[in-house]
């Protein structure tokens, strides 16, 4: 190994530069992949909130037609008791 010549000199600062151009990219680049995993972990979040919301609107309406069965059933029993207590009545009058 001799003397640096002004060649070697004007190399090493194209390596320098090379590798700092090689360590901007690769900061890019695990920035992005950092970034494009925690989409992918929010787009999971959201799924799963979606999911839990229509999970609950079915029972919601589930449960809103099981009482109105409920409250159907009720009226049904009231409207047939007061008919039977008035055909009892009817035929104890009569």
């Amino acid at each position: 190994m001799g003397m640096p010549t002004p060649d070697d000199d004007m190399s090493l600062r194209e390596i320098a530069r090379t590798l700092a151009d090689f360590r901007f990219e690769f900061r890019n680049q695990i920035g992005q992949l950092v970034r494009a995993d925690v989409y992918r972990a929010e787009q999971a979040a959201a799924i799963a909130r979606i999911a839990a919301l229509e999970k609950g609107a079915e029972r919601e309406e589930s449960e809103r037609a099981s009482t109105r069965r409920l409250l159907l059933g009720a009226l049904i029993t009231a409207a047939a008791s007061v008919v039977t207590s008035l055909m009892l009545a009817a035929i104890l009058a009569g």
